[in-house]
Parts: structure tokens; sequence; C-alpha cells
């Protein structure tokens, strides 16, 4: 009977190993990571930076016959595995599933940054009669940019943008086959959205990498995903051939270079997390790829004498919330259930495999002109939630349901769309988060009064597509085309009071006066918030940074053809920093494009190529 019962369990095992087998080769990670202080060192080239600009960057160098090592100097860690056990690690590193994203926003894959809201300044104080004074309006919100070997790559949405087309000096461009797949796993409400909005919009389209979205028209995502359904690592698929040259140095903040009087930078200064300072000496050249904030700072810091108004070209988005039948969100209630992680545990299943975002539509405003697009993301999740909320840049007031779904709308194609960057290192009690994270932007708004008009114009018209979805079936039978309402714009201050008591009571606690009262309640605030007013002030008051910054170190640069340093001969960005006015205005305005993942891989080989042709 013992024998068995030790049979079993052994078939158990070895049926569960076999299950849970690695199913793909970029797991491992073939490149070697150390920590400073590094001792006469000595680097062909350096790369500053491990995001996807970086790692492209490193890619295009390792390729080069002539090149012996290449150094990539990354101020946060390598969060991925090593050894013969990392596939069974890696069943606990939940950092791999993209449905975790949102959860990595404050974490130490995250810079812990934050900027101001872009239209608070522009808050008409007529525009609501609730008192103003009573509900202190959080007025930052995470501006998530990833810290570590991948970069933003790490928690972003895995969403594929098409690459802009880059053209340095060299007309050079090239395409970097990154796979990109369907999601795995998907929400009833996300197919519920798709079917709706092609009733509404009268158009689907299937995305491929050469067409990833189409104008007035609902799509699923082209997704980074792996073969077993996580994020693509993006450091091991990219130097899986290349990585007997590579070193990569983590924990090291670059903090200064030796420049002769050529321009030429022979040596980069860092330091590690204890303050060890030490050298590095290059014989050909650096590249910056620290990201839109990073490298920004970092030219400040090593390069004070350049100019150092650095403008960031980010898109603006707005949420909406509605209310879903219970049991069809990704809320964490239905997600993190223990049925789910029995499903990751055991067979690599189960809602852990969805994404956080995997169908999109696009709305074309040509009322504004022929680039103007509002780009809604359906989220399938947005219950009640207060730290979900904070880490998405989402107002608590917003949440009136304990399950829900979002339609984030993202407004592209409109020029003038900026936030100024602040890069110097935050000391300051004025330039702090009350968590105690620097607020990387300027409080001021730059934002002319010609722009707020149009995008506030936009938003109205994207907000009202939104709600023709919720009410079109198959959706507005998964939902109950509730929309989550703020109380505080409303008109009559005593009808929103009850209008709030009456969401957050439970329904076995509401008084009979509440339940007799509630139809007309309910009809009040959902005709006040189809008026123009109750609009614009939602637009104003809970409009965000997506988080696609582009074109902060554009001043830096020696030419609009060149990726190169100004008053420098080896040093050149690699990342979406780079992204000129004449590049993003090729694209259409296409923000989105303009701060992928995929465009940052682009400028890193771009900038990879004109050094080495130095």
């Amino acid at each position: 009977m013992l024998l068995e019962l030790v049979l079993i369990l052994l078939a158990i095992g070895i049926y569960w190993v076999w299950v849970v087998r690695p199913t793909s080769t970029n797991i491992y990670r073939p490149y070697k990571v150390v920590r400073g202080p590094l001792h006469d060192v000595h680097a062909d080239y350096i790369v500053v930076g491990a995001g996807p600009g970086g790692i492209a960057a490193a890619e295009c160098l390792l390729q080069e016959d002539k090149v012996k090592s290449v150094y990539i100097l990354e101020r946060g860690v390598d969060p991925s595995s090593n050894g013969p056990f990392s596939s069974f690690i890696g069943l606990f590193q939940m950092h791999n599933l993209i449905s975790y994203s949102i959860d990595l926003v404050g974490s130490h894959f995250d810079s812990k940054w934050y900027v101001y809201r872009p239209l608070d300044s522009n808050i008409d104080s007529n525009t609501s009669n609730t008192d103003s004074k009573s509900y202190d309006m959080p007025h930052l919100v995470p501006y998530p940019r990833g810290c570590g070997v991948g970069g933003t790559s790490i928690l972003d949405w895995a969403i594929y943008q098409k690459p802009l087309l880059v053209k340095t000096g060299l007309n050079h461009q090239k395409c970097l086959d990154v796979p990109h797949t369907f999601t795995v796993g998907r929400s009833p409400l996300s197919w519920g959205f798709t079917e709706s909005a092609a009733k509404v919009l009268k158009k689907k389209h299937l995305s491929t990498l050469e067409e990833p979205q189409a104008r007035d028209s609902v799509f699923p995502g082209l997704l980074r995903l792996d073969k077993d359904g996580r994020r693509l690592p993006l450091s091991h698929f990219m130097f899986r051939k290349v990585s007997q040259k590579l070193t990569l140095v983590e924990s090291c903040e670059v903090i200064g270079v030796s420049l002769n009087d050529e321009g030429i930078v022979t040596s980069v200064r860092c330091k590690t997390l204890d303050r060890q300072e030490f050298s590095i000496t290059v014989r050909k050249g650096v590249i910056f790829s620290a990201g839109v904030v990073g490298s920004a700072r970092l030219l400040r810091q090593v390069f004070p004498k350049l100019p150092n108004d650095f403008m960031v070209r980010d898109a603006l988005a707005v949420p909406l919330l509605f209310q879903a039948l219970p049991g069809l969100s990704d809320d964490r209630k239905n997600l993190r259930s223990l049925q789910a992680y029995l499903a990751w545990w055991i067979g690599r299943r189960g809602p852990f495999l969805n994404s956080v975002c995997d169908t999109l539509a696009a709305v074309s405003i040509p009322s504004l002109g022929s680039t103007v697009e509002v780009v809604i993301f359906l989220v399938p999740l947005g219950g009640k939630d207060r730290v979900l909320y904070q880490r998405l840049g989402l107002d608590n007031i917003l949440g009136s349901f304990s399950e829900g779904f979002m339609m984030l709308l993202v407004l592209r194609g409109v020029d003038g769309c900026v936030f100024k960057l602040h890069t110097e290192k935050m000391v300051d009690n004025s330039n702090l988060h009350q968590s105690g994270e620097p607020v990387i932007s300027s409080s001021l708004s730059f934002l002319s009064e010609m722009v707020v008009e149009k995008v506030v114009t936009a938003f109205m018209e994207g907000i009202r597509v939104c709600r023709e979805i919720v009410a079109e079936r198959p959706l507005a039978s998964l939902s109950t085309r509730q929309e989550s309402i703020d109380a505080t714009l409303l008109d009559d201050p005593k009808r929103a009071i009850q209008y709030v008591k009456l969401w957050h009571t439970p329904a076995n606690k509401l008084t009979e006066h509440q339940r007799v009262g509630a139809p007309s309640l309910l009809n009040w605030a959902r005709e006040y918030s189809r008026s123009n007013e109750y609009m614009k002030a939602y637009i104003h008051r809970h409009a965000t940074w997506l988080g696609f910054g582009s074109g902060s170190c554009v001043s830096s640069l020696a030419d609009e053809e060149s990726l190169r340093v100004l008053g420098t001969q080896n040093v050149f960005i690699g990342d979406c920093s780079a992204v000129t006015e004449k590049m993003w205005k090729a694209s259409g305005y296409d923000v989105l494009r303009a701060g992928s993942v995929s465009t940052a891989m682009s400028m890193g080989v771009a900038a990879a190529k004109e050094l080495l042709s130095i």
C-alpha cells in the first residue's frame, strides 16, 4: 500500500514537472551580470541604461566583429533568475505576468516618479457648484518608468506600437524582430467590447506588425509575449546570440565623464549603491539610453552647459469607469483567487495570463483635423480599490463599484501636448510627493488655450462614443450600464451627497427612503453627467499624462539629422528622448508610436549605427 502511494506521488510529481517544464529558451539569462566597484576596466563601448533602447543599442554594437567588449551600466537590478531551477523559480515571480503590470507601479521595478495633472491649472472655478474645499483632489499622479534591466518594458502593458521611421545622417533604419502575438487569456468584457464597438464603429481590424491598428475600428492588441504567455524578457531574447562580449553592471549610477579637448569621452565615472566610486575607460564611444527622464537628468548632470529646457511630449488620457456584472472583471477579487493561483502553479494556466489590455478602438475626430484621434483602451478592471486606483492615477471618488471595467481614452494627433521636466535632484519638500518620491514635472501648465480647447473637444466626443458602445449588446448584457460619476462636479451638493451615500451603502442597509428615491437620484446624476458642463469639468479634473513620453533631449542634439550630443564627438542618445519634431510629425503626430518600446529600440539601433560609423 505504501509503495503504491509512493508511486502515485512520484507519477504526480513527474507529470507536474512535465507540465511546468520550460517552453521557452528565453527564461535563462545568457549574459554576465556584475556589481561594482570595478577596477582597471576598459571597454570598447559603454551603454548607459538597460531599457529597450539600451538593449537594442548594445545588441547592434555586439554584432560587429571588431567589437571586443560592451558594458551596460544600469541603475537598477536584473530581476531575472539564473541557474538550473530558473523555470520553477519563475512560477513565483509574478512580475513576469502582464496581469501584474499595475502592481509593479511604485515597486522596485519602478522609478517612483510623479507628475502634476496636465489640466488642473485650467479648471474653471465656475464649472461646479460643489464646494471644492470639501474635497482634496490628488493633483499628483504616478509617472511609471522602469528601473532595472528591461526598463519600462518590465512594467508596461506590452502592447505593440509600430516604431517611428528613424532617419539619421546615415539614413538607416532597422526593423527589430521581436515576437508579438495575441493574448493567451481574455476577459469576457474584452469580447463584449469588441462586438459592441464593431456595431458602433462599423469596422473590425485584424492587427498585424505592419498594420497594428486602423482608424475608426476596433482591433486586438499585439502583445510582447513569450511562448508560455508571459512577458518576453527583452534582454534575454536580444542577447541570446551575442552575450560573450557583454558585461552588464547593475546597481551602478553614472555621475560623470572625462572629456578631452576634442570633445571625446575617454572614461565614465560611476558610483555604487553604497557610494563607492570607480571609472571605466572607454575606447570608442558612449550611448545614453536611460529613458525620457533618465537621459535628460544624465545630460543635465554630466554636461551642465548644454540647453536645460527639457520638454516632454506625451499623450493625454482620461478614464471612464463602468459597473460590470459580478465575476466578469479582472479585479483582484476575481483574478487573485485560490483557483487562479492553483491553475498557475499546477498547470501554467488561468486568469493570471490575462493582459491588462488586449482590445483597443480608434475614433477619428475629423472636425479637429485629419490626424486627431481618440484611442480607447479597454481595461477589464475598475472596481473600487484604493491601491489600484493610486497606481493607475485614478481619483478615489470614481470608486463607486465593487467590480467594474475602464475605458481609457487616449488622445493622439494633437501638437503642443507637452510638460516641462525637472532634472535637478529633488531635495526641497515642495518638489516631493507625500510619499517622499520626487515630482519630475513643473506645476505650471505649458498647454496653450487653443490646445486645451482642442483636447477637451476631442475627449468629449470620445466619451460620447464610449457611452454608445456600453449601451450596445453584448457589452450591455455584461454590465449594468452604470457609469462612475464624479459627485463633486454635480450641480446640487445635497443630492450629490445622497448619490455618494447610495453607492457606498450596502444594499441590505439602505433605508426605505433611499430605496424609493434611488431611481430618480440615479437618473438625475446620469442626465447631468451628459451635459457639456459636467464633461468639461470631468476632463479637466481627471486627465493624466499616459507615460509615453518622448523628445526630452532633442535640444541637446547636434542637429536634427544626428543623435550625437552637442559638443561631443562620441556620445549619442539612443532612446525615445531623442525623437525629434521632424520624426514625430512624419508619423502623423502619433505620440503613442513616438514613446513606444519599439521606437526606443529603433532609436537605440540608429544611435549604435551612427556611433559605429565614426
